[in-house]
């Protein structure tokens, strides 16, 4: 795992039968080097084959994502 002084996650790198690579740049996070999903105020933007589907979160009165 590749972190910043300021705590940032950069990379994360799995070794089993094969390896598997996951980067973590600005809100953006990339599996074997290709786009995966972004971040953002709401949820995030899972790429898909054909473009993106959008993941929202349920937020409560205090901006808390957590369930119950």
């Amino acid at each position: 795992m590749l972190i910043m002084l300021a705590g940032n996650k950069l990379q994360k790198v799995v070794y089993n039968t094969s390896q598997t690579e996951t980067d973590y740049v600005s809100g953006m996070q990339y599996q074997q080097r290709a786009l995966d999903f972004i971040s953002h105020s709401e949820g995030r933007s899972k790429k898909l084959a054909t473009g993106f589907i959008q993941h929202y979160d349920l937020k409560d009165h205090l901006d808390s994502t957590g369930c119950c």
